[in-house]
């Protein structure tokens, strides 16, 4: 199937969606004898006499957090910047794991250090330990060493981290302009921003590159000369 055909598909099911809202309400009366006319099912009951239900709920990222938080966070010397070489980058690598997961959870494309302190188990209450910022900095330096992050600022305070690479992000947002249809569309970038996604947040640098990296490879081309609108080739 076609780009444009998917994209067609898709908006057809959103009109037939939509004609189905438009259906006229019934009667009381006519519900009441609607419902007369339908088999009674059962549902499960639990022990309190609660039919229980399939509702899938997402727990709330701190949850999500929490969960991934290793033991070692307790541990007093986990919040001393070791000196042997091997123990270095041990610790590193260990605090590394933490912030690109705690980045990835709370969808955080770029990181205040100065906040990243007031934020568990950076700053860990149980024990009276918080990584200072040279410590952050050490860690930070090492994950732009390995192309994870980027400072933003001489005085090294924000950084961008990159828990997911550009490539990636740039896949989800074709894939998912393909799934909705809206590839069919003429795209602004206030569009893109306004999209309830995880990308819509990333940094204006890094989405304006996504986008030129669609009409580089022949997927789309700009319709101004602003290059701040994008129409998608089929």
């Amino acid at each position: 199937m076609s780009i444009r055909e998917k994209a067609k598909k898709y908006q057809k099911k959103e009109k037939e969606s939509q004609q189905e809202t438009d259906h006229p309400v019934d009667s009381p009366q006519s519900v009441v004898e609607e419902k007369q006319t339908q088999p009674i099912t059962s549902q499960p009951i639990t022990s309190e006499g609660i039919q229980k239900t399939d509702v899938t709920t997402v727990p709330p990222p701190e949850l999500l957090f929490q969960q991934l938080i290793p033991g070692w966070v307790n541990k007093p010397w986990m919040y001393i910047k070791p000196s042997h070489p091997s123990q270095l980058n041990s610790w590193i690598q260990g605090w590394k794991k933490l912030i690109l997961d705690y980045c990835r959870i709370f969808v955080k494309h770029v990181i205040n250090l100065m906040e990243l302190q007031n934020v568990h188990p950076f700053r860990n209450q149980k024990n009276g330990k918080t990584l200072s910022l040279p410590q952050l900095t050490t860690i930070i330096d090492s994950m732009v060493d390995e192309g994870l992050a980027k400072w933003l600022d001489d005085s090294k305070i924000l950084a961008r981290i990159y828990y997911k690479p550009i490539d990636q992000w740039a896949d989800e947002i074709y894939n998912y302009l393909l799934e909705t249809g809206k590839a069919a569309e003429v795209l602004t970038f206030m569009e893109f921003r306004q999209m309830d996604t995880d990308w819509s947040s990333l940094p204006e640098e890094d989405l304006k590159l996504i986008l030129k990296s669609f009409v580089d490879e022949g997927k789309a081309r700009f319709v101004t000369k602003e290059e701040d609108a994008v129409e998608f080739v089929f």
